[in-house]
């Protein structure tokens, strides 16, 4: 179906449920409103509430549309598998309605009283972190509409709080907002809203012309340190070709490795993540949990790194852990920085060990086994 949805040009609401729509299969034609254009409505709409013209006729609120456009593709699973589930996601979505915006909005008004916000919403992300220790979504194993609005409302508020409000000391709803964040279409509709938010704040900060500082030059974009490390022996774009392009890993790939590696140039770190009791209990969520940790590494960063990461156990009993080779001789700044570095453990490893080469080796070839753990999935970063 197409329909028109009427939104602020720069809004989270409308971008989550663009998100939606583009799972269920929906066309949104966006129609920049501040909501003062809906006379033929019998109610009288905050600012910017998001309205959609569908076939029933208009209808307004997130949670509206969201199960609006769930039911009607049952099959995305969306409003979740089972009536449970459905009652779950009513739930989740009924608490951010009357609890969690109302302490949202505060944070980007002038004079919110943010700082008993900012105290409330802590104490909310305590608890959601407490209900993440044995979950991945919050209905069932699937994600569905409260999960896409949960996280980016966590995400949003955020963003909004200056610096105030951090998931540090929470790292299941951490892990939970990037699992979710992460998801295609969310990260094209969502991720574009929040860098257009951010080049419209850097428009803003900039002189106007004409002013006495728009004359003064322009501040130099920051060279990243690693490119001013001494010139190395090694091409990483070679290894990654090398790599991508080889099937026999052992045979081809590794000696190529082994013998070009510039131990002046490169570094070699194993990592594992510092898993919490009774959490990973299943193969999947091990591997979203990765799939969202490599999600929030910058790009640009794949310019001098490369990394496997294996997803590993059996029963119920997973965990994830891996080894990257990085340009320089230490943990660059873009892993130091990291939201979710803290929670990893990393160990440098020496290639002149045989040890440490046989580590290196097995990761880098993701055979059936590593260090004795059954391979369930595993992710490589290049």
């Amino acid at each position: 179906m197409v329909y028109t949805l009427f939104g602020l040009d720069l809004c989270p609401l409308v971008s989550i449920i663009k998100s939606v729509a583009e799972i269920t299969g929906d066309k949104i034609s966006h129609k920049v409103s501040d909501g003062t254009d809906h006379k033929d409505l019998d109610f009288h709409l905050a600012f910017g509430t998001p309205v959609l013209d569908t076939q029933f006729g208009k209808i307004f609120g997130t949670s509206t549309i969201l199960r609006f456009l769930a039911r009607g593709s049952p099959y995305t699973n969306l409003y979740g598998r089972t009536d449970s589930d459905a009652i779950h996601v009513d739930m989740i979505l009924q608490y951010i309605d009357t609890t969690l915006s109302s302490l949202v909005v505060p944070l980007f008004k002038k004079n919110g009283d943010v700082k008993s916000c900012v105290s409330e919403l802590s104490k909310i992300f305590e608890s959601f972190n407490k209900y993440f220790n044995c979950r991945t979504f919050v209905a069932g194993e699937r994600i569905t509409i409260a999960d896409i609005l949960l996280a980016t409302i966590i995400d949003y508020s955020i963003k909004c709080s200056a610096g105030a409000l951090s998931l540090k000391s929470c790292v299941n709803l951490q892990r939970y907002v990037d699992t979710i964040l992460a998801q295609p279409s969310i990260k094209k509709h969502y991720g574009e809203y929040v860098k257009k938010c951010s080049a419209s704040k850097d428009s803003q900060a900039k002189p106007q012309s004409g002013s006495a500082d728009a004359s003064e030059e322009k501040p130099k974009k920051k060279d990243n340190p690693l490119d001013s490390l001494p010139p190395t022996s090694m091409s990483m774009d070679e290894w990654k070709r090398v790599y991508s392009n080889t099937k026999d890993l052992k045979g081809v790939a590794m000696p190529w490795l082994y013998q070009n590696f510039d131990p002046s140039g490169y570094c070699f770190y194993y990592m594992k993540y510092n898993k919490l009791p009774d959490e990973l209990d299943v193969a999947f969520r091990a591997s979203n949990m990765v799939g969202g940790f490599l999600q929030r590494l910058d790009n640009n960063f794949r310019k001098y790194s490369f990394g496997v990461i294996n997803i590993v156990g059996e029963g119920n009993d997973f965990d994830y852990q891996g080894v990257f080779m990085f340009r320089g001789a230490d943990i660059p700044e873009e892993m130091r920085s990291h939201p979710s570095f803290e929670y990893h453990t990393f160990t440098k490893l020496d290639i002149s060990k045989p040890t440490d080469k046989k580590l290196i080796t097995d990761y880098f070839c993701n055979d059936d086994e590593v260090e004795g753990l059954k391979i369930q999935d595993c992710k490589v970063w290049k």
